[in-house]
C-alpha cells in the first residue's frame, strides 16, 4: 500500500482543480454602433480623458513659481491611451467642502493649448507614460493647506468636447 501524506495529498488536489477549471477566456469588447463610422472604419478617436493621480501642484517651477504639473490620458472608445489631435483647456476653482456640487469659485483659467500639430502635440506627449505632461505655471492664488478642483477639457479635433476633475491639496 502507497503511503501519501496530506501536504501530497493537498498538492494533488489542488492541481486536479487547477486542471478541471482551465483557463478563462478573455473576451474582447464587442463593437457598438458608435464604434464605426459612416463610411465602416472603426472610430479610435478620443472618447474620454482623464487626469491621472500623477497630477500635483509643484513649487520652484521657472524659478520660485508654483505650478501645477498635470498628466492626462486620452482614451478611445476601447479605452486603450493614446494621443489625440485637439485643444486642452485647464481651469482652476476652489474647493467647497461642503456642497453638492464641490467646485467653488473659478480662480484661474490657462490658455488653451492647441495640439493638433504633430510638433505641439509630441512636445506634450510622454511615450514612457502614454500620457501628456502638460505644466500650469500659476500666480499666488495657492494658499498651503488649501484644496481645489483642476478642470481638463480636451477639444477634439471634430468638437467633441471631453472633460475631467480632480481635487489637488496643497
Amino acid at each position: 500500500m502507497v503511503k501519501i501524506s496530506r501536504s501530497q495529498l493537498f498538492i494533488a488536489i489542488l492541481s486536479v482543480v487547477f486542471l478541471l477549471s482551465g483557463c478563462a477566456e478573455v473576451s474582447e469588447r464587442s463593437l457598438s454602433k458608435n464604434d464605426v463610422n459612416d463610411s465602416g472604419v472603426v472610430d479610435y478617436s478620443p472618447s474620454l480623458i482623464r487626469v491621472t493621480p500623477l497630477t500635483e501642484i509643484v513649487e520652484g517651477l521657472e524659478g520660485d513659481e508654483v505650478g501645477i504639473r498635470v498628466y492626462v490620458d486620452v482614451l478611445d472608445s476601447f479605452g486603450v491611451r493614446g494621443k489625440g489631435a485637439g485643444i486642452f483647456r485647464f481651469e482652476l476653482y476652489s474647493y467647497s467642502l461642503h456642497s453638492a456640487d464641490p467646485k467653488g469659485e473659478r480662480l484661474m483659467v490657462w490658455p488653451d493649448i492647441d495640439i493638433r500639430e504633430a510638433v505641439s502635440n509630441s512636445e506634450y506627449w510622454r511615450d514612457f507614460l502614454r500620457a501628456y505632461e502638460i505644466v500650469l505655471l500659476a500666480d499666488s492664488r495657492f494658499v498651503r493647506g488649501g484644496s481645489y478642483i483642476l478642470r481638463a477639457t480636451f477639444i477634439c479635433s471634430g468638437g467633441k468636447r471631453l472633460t475631467d476633475d480632480i481635487m489637488l491639496k496643497y
